[in-house]
């Protein structure tokens, strides 16, 4: 099993516009601590509903900005 750690790069969001996208960035709910990549292979959404991501139309949508963690992963082992 692989063990992930993250750097946290900024707790909530103005809007989703700002959120960075990259390979090693993610995000975080607050609410449910579900972590979704930025850049999914297929549309995303964390488990309560707060942050999803329609890979198609390469857009972020979210219920609360202020619930939002930007994440950047710093070491992968396993």
């Amino acid at each position: 099993m692989k063990k992930v750690e993250y750097e946290t790069l900024q707790v909530g969001i103005m809007d989703t516009i700002e959120a960075p996208k990259a390979r090693d960035i993610f995000y975080k709910c607050r609410r449910c601590n579900t972590i979704l990549p930025s850049l999914p292979k297929d549309n995303v959404n964390c488990e309560c509903g707060n942050i999803g991501i329609d890979k198609d139309m390469n857009r972020l949508w979210v219920e609360c900005y202020a619930d939002v963690v930007v994440l950047k992963r710093v070491v992968e082992e396993g």
